[in-house]
């Protein structure tokens, strides 16, 4: 369980850390866990942005239906 959750990316800095320290890690774990964290990097600015657009570059206030897409 915890070698899963060392490879998703809210966790990654904590028990990867832990696990470098406590035992030798596969090379593609860590591929997978950097990768994975790059992933989600990329998914938050997007979303931010995404946020961004549909609520603060509109006339009006701020919609949390807008932030999920289903404002009209």
């Amino acid at each position: 369980m915890v070698t899963i959750a060392s490879m998703l990316p809210p966790l990654t800095p904590w028990l990867m850390f832990e696990r470098l320290v406590l035992a030798a890690v596969p090379w593609w774990q860590l591929v997978i866990a950097i990768v994975a964290g790059l992933a989600a990097i990329a998914g938050i600015v997007r979303w931010a942005a995404a946020i961004y657009k549909r609520n603060l570059l509109r006339d009006g206030g701020f919609s949390l239906a807008a932030v999920f897409g289903r404002a009209r």
